[in-house]
């Protein structure tokens, strides 16, 4: 079932596009990461779906189940609201708002929120401030969850809790992070952003990963960036460069590549990004 459709979403500030043309559609338990470098319109995309800002341009078409209030949820980087509520009465106002008597007990078990529970807002750590924001979202047991990152400020206990109850309960979750290896173990599709646009339609790793004509890596030092080798994508980051390669020309490679101190390793889901980034495929 289709939950979200996104047309040709356009966005302007300053004279600049910050989207331009963002199309893709979600469907009812998908778990999307939305990964780009920073300034590719990732917070901007879920403003203009969630009706923060208006877009120039485009629609956004949400499925007709998903028209109860409690139903679309977002949790975004920042919950700075309420400096002098306590933590569990900001929990308890979500949850009055959302029609339940009291908190769910589970979820606040779950984020640990007894422990800081009669702590004004206002003097909470980061880490505390994103559990209590988790426990009055998830409130309202939405059925389609915005996150805008997430497990920033968690240990690594919580975030898997927190993803063992989404999954668990069915959530279809659209998330943002620069975390690429979160992506990789929690996401089952991806939503790639680059200069506000995407570079492929929303899908599986294999999928696009199937979108460029390689599939494995070397990685070097960035010295030997000049060594004549045909046939393959580079990108240099930091005093590393990594050259993408199919596995048909592997021997060829060792006997071109003129250094010993290398690693071969199978391409992954931002190698795709960095080659579509050069080659989009809408």
């Amino acid at each position: 079932m289709e939950y979200i459709n996104v047309k040709n979403l356009k966005y302007t500030a300053g004279g600049k596009y910050i989207l331009n043309g963002v199309t893709f559609s979600i469907e009812d338990h998908d778990r999307v990461a939305v990964l780009g470098s920073n300034g590719a319109g990732k917070t901007t995309l879920f403003e203009n779906i969630l009706g923060v800002s208006k877009p120039n341009d485009g629609e956004v078409i949400f499925n007709k189940n998903l028209r109860k209030y409690n139903h679309i949820a977002a949790i975004w980087d920042s919950f700075d609201i309420f400096p002098y509520f306590k933590a569990n009465e900001v929990v308890k106002y979500f949850s009055l708002m959302y029609g339940c008597k009291e908190p769910d007990k589970d979820i606040i078990s779950l984020l640990g929120i007894e422990q800081f529970g009669n702590k004004y807002m206002k003097l909470l750590s980061k880490g505390e401030k994103k559990r209590v924001a988790i426990a009055a979202t998830m409130q309202s047991h939405p059925l389609l969850l915005f996150m805008d990152e997430l497990t920033s400020e968690l240990d690594k206990q919580t975030q898997n809790d927190v993803w063992e109850m989404l999954i668990n309960n069915g959530v279809t979750v659209v998330f943002i992070t620069h975390k690429w290896d979160e992506a990789k173990k929690y996401a089952n599709k991806y939503l790639l952003l680059s200069n506000g646009t995407n570079l492929a339609p929303v899908n599986t790793a294999e999928e696009l990963m199937s979108r460029m004509p390689y599939d494995k890596k070397l990685i070097t030092d960035s010295r030997f960036a000049g060594t004549d080798i045909n046939d393959v994508f580079s990108y240099t980051e930091g005093d590393k460069t990594t050259y993408l390669f199919s596995s048909s020309i592997e021997d060829m490679l060792f006997k071109t590549i003129n250094t010993n101190n290398f690693s071969i390793m199978p391409a992954d889901i931002y190698d795709v990004y960095r080659y579509l980034s050069i080659h989009p495929q809408k």
